[in-house]
């Protein structure tokens, strides 16, 4: 219910009876601009709430569902995502990102952590996906606008890094977290491969046009082997971009 311009619950046992109200709140805030904010009753009722979230819950068709709504919303994806890791509810829902909340990185680039990390890059490729933005990556908000499904990003950006800190490749790893992730929540399997590609080969572009001669038709024709078509291009470049930017406000 909204009272006071705030999301809150008919009663403190709400979300007890009603799980699927632990991931339909988020959902709301990003359907309904109107909504301020969410009540002091249903963020401490959300706090409680979340050790309800169990495997019987991430299997649930309907929190699947509610969860890929939220990140297909026009607006309040990152907020709301943010909202859910501070809650502890994002980890809950998805365990193999609740490993790496808080994750110090030890490199000469990376200032926040791993969870706060993979923020950025969704505060990035929101911002490509924004009218307003359009000024600051013209290039990224134009190759944005002509996707068919941006959301498939935000689930690459999601798990790109979800594996650090294992031992093994993350990219390896992340891709075959994220194919658990789609084919659970029933992505086509041309999307699944599409966001599979995409976390595998996050760092392939950034090392080609930095640490190989690209002047060499050799690296170029290798390069475009893997990527295999336009549409991963563009994809694999607006990540690239937005992963580089969000390692640091310097960078």
């Amino acid at each position: 219910v909204a009272r006071n311009e705030e999301l809150d619950i008919d009663t403190d046992q709400a979300l007890q009876s009603d799980r699927n109200g632990m991931l339909r709140a988020f959902l709301l805030m990003a359907q309904h601009s109107e909504l301020k904010g969410m009540s002091v009753r249903l963020l401490r009722a959300l706090w409680h709430g979340r050790v309800l979230i169990d495997q019987k819950f991430r299997r649930d068709p309907v929190n699947r569902a509610t969860f890929l709504s939220l990140l297909q919303c026009e607006r309040g994806v990152l907020h709301e995502l943010r909202r859910m890791n501070q809650f502890s509810v994002l980890g809950r829902y998805l365990p193999v990102f609740r490993r790496i909340v808080g994750q110090m990185q030890h490199d000469l680039f990376h200032v926040y952590t791993v969870d706060q990390h993979i923020l950025q890059v969704l505060r990035n490729l929101r911002r490509f996906a924004t009218a307003e933005h359009v000024h600051e990556y013209p290039l990224c908000s134009q190759l944005m606008a002509n996707m068919d499904k941006p959301w498939l990003l935000y689930i690459a950006a999601l798990f790109h890094d979800v594996a650090k800190g294992r031992s093994g490749d993350h990219s390896e790893l992340g891709a075959n977290d994220v194919r658990v992730f789609c084919r659970n929540h029933g992505l086509a399997r041309p999307d699944t491969d599409f966001v599979v590609f995409l976390v595998q080969h996050h760092l392939t572009m950034s090392q080609v046009a930095q640490r190989q001669d690209i002047a060499d038709p050799a690296v170029i024709a290798r390069f475009a082997a893997l990527v295999g078509n336009e549409p991963r291009l563009n994809a694999l470049y607006v990540l690239t971009v937005a992963d580089i930017r969000g390692t640091s406000p310097k960078v």
